[in-house]
């Protein structure tokens, strides 16, 4: 074999794609040299070929030489066949058992005696033959995690997880007799007379009970809650956080954690930091820092050393929370420290912190404890505000409640990456292919798992994650849902154009995510934006999980012509925008097209008139869908020339158009109901456009004071199903 041909087999092996088709129909082919820089991230020394076979080799026979495989699954309640290995030297030594344990108690036990067994194949790699059986196992399980065991003469030969999933993923009943709404948030936009100059978890409640029972709403969808840095420019995205696992301080309402004493002086900072149109993450978190540092201090001695029903329940969170929120205290109290010396990536850290598992970790563990105990404080007062949350959500009648959302990945230099080094590809980012939002590609910056390893460890940290994140909600949506299917990786040094796609066991996520999606009664949003296999789709909607459809790509595309309502898809959630794409009002206005002018983002004025014109169409083609349906308001007529800007009765219009779709779901947006232009994120820009800054022009209080009548009216118009 050359060392074209092992690089090609090992790359295979590894789940690197040939190839892909782009959103223009063109085959682009997967280069040699693409694949080599991602196995060398997957750690294989690829310029040396010898040594290259030899870690192949052994990887393949440590995979081979193992019994079981390091998961299985079954579905509730059914009988079900798993496959084991056995080399030879193992069938020579007689009889096995194979028992199913639930917290380490037996449930179920069998003998096998190997010339009773079904052989079904064999696998000969390197000279080693092992001989594949298929073993029936009866127990009727209910959902959750179990453990197998084979035993060989008292020998434990292998262990594996056994995920006992449902057949589909949670959907609440209610769905199945009529359909909902419910408002998209941005909650750091929230600007309201209590909050200390960003949207909080206060405020949330608040729009909560509002929607609910003022509106008829059933539920209220925000951005990521994940932790950041809250250092402007790169770590105030919700959707580059250094973990998916905790929560961002920077939400906690000071106005409802105990001890929290505002002086005068912090008094008027909050004053200050509130006015003007833009957030300030680094002075406001600064000063939530501050006072809830006191705060802890505070509970620190009146609590926490006396042993109080307060501190009983902190340390009851702390329990259950285990290893993970020991790691995260530890990684935010090394990142202060080291932070302060100007080394903000703990790949700059000195190599003694650069893992949790370190002596010099523990030492400073130790001696720090009190430090990590306040971030621990912090988590937990974020848990309790996120279930108040939810409490009030069941209070007000809504049937979903709290919709959270799951970012993509999280940044190299965070604490998930530190945390769990060995399933992550240090040397890859994930991205996206040319397409003709980016005609080069896009570069997001987070390493991806690696699939193999993820797998290895019976999918350990993705399952915590997908926990996480459903915690105290009742949806959760799932960006970027083709990265459980495959995802675009770009080894460091090369062009987002020239990244390959890598392989992922969808099937397997899926059922994990429909696993805990039953046990926490959370309903699932998959965004399959883009070009989605239609594949994917399909095992989506089988999975029960719901797709995510935007007007403004919902088209015909050999006309051009928007889809009618009865196109779209009865398994999804279907709004008009997302926080990368323009409001309403921006898009009828072309805010987005003249932004990008002012920043000088077309390569050249062909492209702008291109976007102008097809804008132009797009708005007539919007008021004719209007009046196909009927929907089109009084005054305005099928020339978008006349309506130069977005009124509020066309906004209404558009979404009825919505509300007559198929779509479980209907969500309407915040930002389009307060009639604002600027798009929250403009993709592709960092410091030259004020992503993630902006707060409302209007005070929550306001807002609240608004009749909104037609939006009373549309949970009893146009939603029942048919």
């Amino acid at each position: 074999m050359s060392r074209k041909e092992l690089i090609e087999e090992v790359a295979s092996y590894e789940g690197i794609l040939q190839g892909y088709h782009d959103v223009w129909g063109n085959y682009r082919e997967a280069s040699f040299e693409t694949k080599e820089a991602v196995l060398s991230g997957l750690g294989y020394p690829v310029e040396d070929e010898k040594n290259l076979k030899e870690l192949y080799v052994k990887r393949r026979l440590e995979e081979l030489s193992s019994p079981l495989e390091p998961i299985y699954f079954l579905y509730e309640g059914r009988s079900g066949l798993v496959t084991i290995r056995l080399s030879s030297e193992l069938l020579k030594q007689g009889t096995l058992r194979l028992k199913v344990l639930k917290d380490s108690e037996p449930l179920y036990e069998r003998e096998l005696d190997p010339e009773g067994l079904i052989q079904t194949g064999h696998v000969e790699f390197s000279g080693a033959t092992f001989w594949l059986y298929q073993i029936e196992l009866n127990p009727t399980l209910e959902i959750g995690y179990y453990r197998l065991e084979l035993i060989q003469r008292d020998n434990l030969l292998s262990t594996a997880l056994l995920a006992v999933t449902p057949s589909r993923a949670y959907l609440p009943e209610i769905l199945k007799e009529k359909r909902l709404w419910g408002l998209g948030v941005n909650l750091f936009e929230i600007n309201s007379r209590g909050n200390q100059g960003i949207g909080d978890l206060t405020d949330l409640r608040q729009l909560i009970e509002w929607t609910g029972k003022s509106l008829g709403g059933d539920f209220v969808a925000i951005n990521p809650l994940h932790t950041t840095t809250n250092q402007y420019p790169y770590g105030i995205s919700p959707y580059a956080p250094i973990s998916r696992l905790y929560l961002n301080p920077i939400y906690i309402d000071l106005n409802s954690v105990d001890g929290v004493e505002i002086d005068l002086t912090m008094s008027k900072e909050i004053e200050e930091i509130k006015k003007g149109g833009f957030i300030d993450y680094e002075e406001v978190y600064r000063i939530k820092y501050t006072l809830l540092k006191r705060a802890f201090l505070r509970f620190y001695k009146e609590h926490y050393l006396n042993d109080t029903i307060r501190a009983k329940k902190f340390r009851d969170y702390i329990k259950g929370e285990g290893k993970n929120l020991q790691e995260f205290a530890l990684f935010m109290s090394l990142f202060e420290h080291f932070s302060s010396l100007g080394l903000h990536r703990w790949q700059d850290w000195p190599s003694e912190y650069q893992s949790p598992l370190t002596s010099a970790s523990e030492e400073f563990s130790r001696k720090n404890s009190k430090e990590l105990l306040f971030h621990k404080f912090l988590q937990w007062l974020l848990d309790e505000e996120l279930r108040a949350v939810n409490e009030q959500a069941r209070n007000s009648g809504m049937a979903i409640g709290l919709y959270r959302d799951m970012a993509v990945g999280s940044l190299c230099s965070g604490m998930d990456v530190w945390a769990n080094q060995d399933i992550f590809v240090h040397s890859c980012s994930v991205g996206a292919p040319p397409d003709t939002f980016s005609p080069l590609g896009q570069n997001w910056g987070f390493p991806p798992l690696s699939p193999s390893a993820l797998r290895k460890t019976a999918y350990a940290f993705f399952i915590e994650l997908i926990r996480k994140n459903m915690r105290h909600a009742g949806a959760l949506r799932i960006d970027h849902a083709l990265g459980l299917f495959r995802l675009f990786w770009i080894p460091d040094g090369f062009k987002a154009e020239k990244g390959v796609y890598v392989r992922y066991p969808v099937e397997e996520l899926l059922r994990l995510i429909s696993l805990e999606s039953v046990r926490e009664k959370t309903l699932i949003i998959a965004e399959d934006l883009g070009t989605v296999p239609q594949e994917l789709r399909q095992l989506l909607h089988k999975q029960g999980m719901l797709s995510f459809r935007l007007l403004y790509f919902e088209k015909d595309h050999s006309t051009g012509e928007y889809l009618p309502p009865q196109s779209y898809p009865e398994m999804a959630i279907v709004s008009t925008t997302t926080h990368d794409l323009p409001t309403l009002y921006g898009f009828w206005a072309g805010r987005d097209i003249e932004v990008k002018e002012q920043l000088d983002r077309y390569p050249d004025e062909e492209s702008l008139e291109r976007d102008r014109r097809e804008r132009q169409y797009d708005r007539w083609r919007l008021l004719r869908a209007l009046s196909r349906e009927g929907l089109l308001p009084e005054g305005i007529g099928l020339d978008p020339s006349e309506t130069p800007f977005m009124k509020e009765s066309l906004c209404r219009a558009i979404y009825r158009y919505l509300a007559k779709t198929p779509c479980l779901l209907l969500m309407i947006n915040l930002n389009d109901l307060l009639g604002i232009y600027e798009q929250t994120n403009l993709p592709g820009t960092l410091t030259e456009y004020p992503n993630w800054q902006r707060r409302h022009p209007l005070r929550l209080e306001d807002i609240m004071k608004r009749p909104f009548e037609w939006l009373k009216q549309l949970r009893n118009s146009q939603r029942p199903i048919s």
